[in-house]
């Protein structure tokens, strides 16, 4: 009776306070501050904030895309004017970098390919940021989305023509709910592909950047060591998380969640409104989380270390040793089998 009478106030504490901490919830609904990047020096326009980042400010483009070269598959936000919308990293110029297996540092082809993509983003952000300036200048606020409606004095071309502008403005490609395939790029401008990455928030639409001096068959280690697991290997289109595999295998033993319904679960995180828009990823994911478990039990065994056929496997070999369980020698006495309580 005691913890419930506790539990009992500490709820009214919290509904003692729940006007105040609605309204602190509220006000992350609107654009903080000034609308000025909380980063960079150079004092720029900020309309870009990450869902997924503990403390996140809102940020330029350029500061956006810097922070989260490390972290490609967080979830982003961008203002309309009026609101945020939900927006993708690759809308500010993230992309996947895979380095060299083991090699802490860009090898020449990465750099230059780095180097390229930085340069043609920084034209796209100094062109946001004097559509900004622009925008600020004659509204004295943040532009707005681009509008829904005609104005009934404004010929179609005069529309047409705001529309596009303001487009340029905020990045606006719609809401992703909304998007159509046709909308997102499907390689960059060093023609990169993008790829599905299916991540444990939902899926992700980026470009992958790879370097081939190695050799081709040396690109699927690549991915390993940065957690990534592709599904097919002669095209490297779908890739899934080590995290996704390793959250599916918990949700599975712990929540006795199906195979279906996690990667449901998943595409209702990607299109929270339109589940149903989302990539149909669910065989893909059934044979990735079988060959998944397979390679861990193969790590776990020991077989990374061995010579030999990898494929070959002893019966029991893949088996976790039990400590508890009875084990002749380890844990029973010599003489176990005279024990009447055996």
């Amino acid at each position: 009776m005691t913890n419930i009478f506790q539990q009992q106030i500490w709820t009214q504490e919290f509904i003692d306070r729940a006007e105040d901490l609605l309204a602190a919830l509220l006000s992350r609904e609107n654009l903080p501050g000034d609308g000025i990047c909380a980063q960079c020096t150079e004092h720029r326009f900020a309309i870009w904030r990450c869902k997924d980042c503990t403390l996140s400010p809102a940020l330029c483009r350029t500061c956006m895309r810097q922070c989260h070269l490390n972290n490609p598959l967080h979830r982003i936000e961008c203002w309309t004017g009026t609101y945020f919308r939900s927006a993708d990293l690759w809308e500010v110029g993230v992309y996947l970098l895979i380095k060299h297996q083991g090699e802490e540092s860009e090898c020449r082809s990465l750099s230059w390919q780095k180097e390229s993509l930085e340069w043609l983003q920084l034209s796209k952000d100094d062109e946001e940021q004097r559509r900004l300036s622009a925008s600020q200048t004659s509204s004295n606020s943040v532009p707005t989305a681009p509008p829904t409606a005609r104005n009934p004095d404004q010929s179609e071309e005069e529309w047409e023509e705001d529309d596009t502008e303001l487009d340029s403005i905020v990045g606006y490609l719609g809401d992703p709910t909304t998007r159509g395939a046709d909308d997102c790029p499907r390689q960059d401008a060093l023609n990169n592909h993008y790829v599905q990455v299916v991540h444990v928030n939902g899926i992700h639409h980026i470009a992958l950047v790879t370097c081939l001096c190695h050799g081709a068959e040396t690109v699927h280690g690549d991915l390993m060591y940065h957690r990534l697991v592709p599904t097919t290997f002669s095209r490297y289109r779908t890739l899934f998380t080590v995290a996704v595999l390793d959250d599916f295998r918990m949700s599975n033993l712990e929540c006795k969640a199906s195979a279906y319904q996690y990667f449901q679960k998943l595409r209702r995180v990607t299109f929270p409104m339109a589940p149903a828009r989302a990539p149909n990823l669910y065989q893909e994911l059934l044979r990735m989380a079988r060959v998944w478990r397979w390679l861990k039990k193969k790590k776990w065994a020991g077989h990374g270390h061995r010579s030999g056929d990898f494929t070959q496997t002893a019966p029991g070999e893949l088996a976790n040793f039990c400590p508890a369980c009875p084990q002749p020698g380890v844990n029973l006495p010599s003489n176990w089998k005279n024990d009447p309580n055996r």
